[in-house]
């Protein structure tokens, strides 16, 4: 129990550390940013990763992404209530975009942002 106590404490800090994007981040922090990182891989591969539900909605749009010959566009509506939820997502993803671009207050991370951009998420609309 204190060890998933402090790992949730540390997973904490990072996503404040991930908003910084490193910018004035004390070399403490850089530091500590790195450790994490190895710290998750361990975590990840002893077994006790559990995905968080942003890479849980990330997973399942890369899958309906492969499903649809690779254009991953997300359709309006859906009566599939799994594809739903997606489309539901990829709203918020894009709503909490937006509010990053226009400087507002965020929970998307930096590497939620690259996570969205390496599996060719598309974050502003079309128009």
């Amino acid at each position: 129990p204190l060890r998933r106590w402090w790992y949730g404490q540390q997973r904490t800090i990072r996503k404040f550390m991930d908003k910084a994007d490193g910018k004035g981040m004390p070399p403490i922090w850089e530091e500590k940013a790195r450790l994490m990182e190895e710290l998750d891989e361990h975590v990840r591969t002893g077994g006790l990763y559990h995905p968080s539900r942003f890479d849980e909605m990330l997973e399942r749009y890369k899958q309906f992404k492969g499903n649809y010959s690779g254009r991953g566009d997300l359709p309006l509506s859906s009566d599939d209530p799994e594809i739903g939820e997606l489309i539901r997502w990829g709203k918020r993803q894009r709503d909490e975009y937006s509010k990053l671009r226009d400087g507002e207050e965020t929970s998307l991370t930096a590497r939620q942002l690259q996570q969205l951009n390496e599996a060719g998420f598309q974050l502003t609309s079309k128009n």
